[in-house]
């Protein structure tokens, strides 16, 4: 996908953008895949300020009549979709570049008789003339605008102004399916994957490409399909359905896995188009689940700060926090206040020396206990660890 954007833009003559001088066009390439269909949701991070006006409507036919600021980026735009193959079809097929074979000394070529033996007797000239696609998957194409270049190095510009959708569906729809054999054992965990019992009904959770989403959602289902297995103990424990908050939800990844098996949930963020896909998802649930879930735009010092009540009267809290670990006042919050109505605390960490930082403070409180931990390699060859941890009142 990012090859073909670039030979795109060398086709059209589009420039990179500079990180030093602030020139160019291009500044980065976002990519997101749909899982299902391995199509590609680009985002194309362009060099200059929003649109003043808005310059996108929509056909009945589900395309989009686009008129850009920048003929250039029109340019680009317009020959992407050319190349690209919608939905796995009408894929454009060109004859493949021969390729040189190097020969014997005697002038024979071996190379590519055993090349023709090993592709079922087909020989040289017979090879060149194969069929191959120059195209891939496109799921969708937004812009987004962002001019800053000193002092910054930041990505994305999340302004809603900034973003701008140009093409295909406006968000890449996912589904988590949990583990069905227990005789499956996921890689490096030393025990069987999570099996919990799926929901009765399916939750489609929605990602534009201005919201997180795990990069390895085949990985993080793990991480969910645990969780909801100790909700489900959990709720056999205490003979009821807990009330849950969570802090750091994003757009509900976690949180709406468990709807089923809460009285109620308040999943919040700081990011305000996380509500959107969250009540997006919701809206497919039956009415009496629906009921039960809410959707708060604050961070979580803000919900600490401002929801003292709806937290106490909680018995679960997840949290889900960046690399930099707990807010402080979330931290004390578990330490010196909330851990007396708590049954459980659920901690999914990606940095882990932040999460050692918050263990330590939560057990030397003297308030919680660490009653299960386990770590998931989300992105093989490196050496970042998600941690999923489980804190019990003592």
């Amino acid at each position: 996908e990012e090859g073909a954007v670039m030979k795109g833009g060398d086709e059209v003559s589009t420039t990179t953008a500079s990180s030093d001088k602030g020139t160019g066009q291009l500044r980065y390439i976002g990519i997101n895949i749909e899982r299902k269909t391995d199509a590609a949701q680009l985002t194309l991070v362009w060099n200059s300020s929003p649109p003043k006006n808005d310059v996108t409507s929509k056909k009945e036919s589900g395309t989009h009549d686009v008129r850009f600021d920048d003929p250039m980026l029109g340019k680009l735009v317009n020959r992407i979709i050319s190349m690209s193959n919608p939905n796995g079809e009408n894929a454009e097929e060109q004859p493949a570049k021969k390729r040189r074979r190097r020969g014997n000394r005697d002038g024979t070529n071996a190379g590519a008789k055993r090349e023709a033996e090993h592709q079922g007797g087909k020989d040289d000239n017979e090879s060149n003339t194969t069929i191959q696609k120059e195209t891939f998957d496109l799921h969708s194409i937004w812009i987004n605008y962002n001019l800053s270049w000193k002092h910054s190095n930041t990505i994305f510009a999340y302004d809603v102004s900034c973003w701008q959708h140009v093409h295909g569906a406006p968000v890449v729809v996912e589904c988590l399916k949990f583990g069905t054999d227990e005789n499956d054992v996921g890689k490096g965990l030393g025990r069987p994957i999570a099996s919990p019992a799926q929901l009765s009904y399916e939750v489609p959770l929605h990602f534009p490409p201005y919201v997180f989403r795990q990069a390895n959602l085949d990985a993080f289902t793990h991480i969910v399909g645990r969780i909801r297995e100790r909700m489900l103990q959990l709720r056999e424990e205490m003979k009821h359905l807990p009330a849950c908050v969570e802090l750091y939800g994003g757009v509900g990844t976690i949180g709406l896995h468990i709807s089923d098996v809460v009285a109620s949930l308040v999943s919040s963020d700081e990011n305000p188009n996380n509500a959107k896909c969250f009540y997006d998802s919701v809206k497919t649930f039956p009415d009496h689940i629906q009921s039960r879930l809410e959707y708060k735009q604050k961070n979580a010092s803000d919900m600490i700060a401002t929801e003292f009540t709806l937290i106490q009267k909680s018995q679960v809290l997840v949290v889900d926090p960046p690399r930099k670990g707990l807010d402080s006042d979330v931290v004390d919050y578990l330490c010196n206040t909330c851990w007396k109505n708590m049954k459980l605390a659920v901690y999914v960490s990606c940095g882990f020396q932040a999460f050692q930082r918050d263990c330590n403070a939560l057990m030397k409180s003297g308030k919680w206990k660490l009653e299960f931990a386990e770590g998931y390699l989300l992105f093989p060859g490196s050496d970042a660890i998600e941690t999923l941890a489980f804190f019990v009142p003592k």
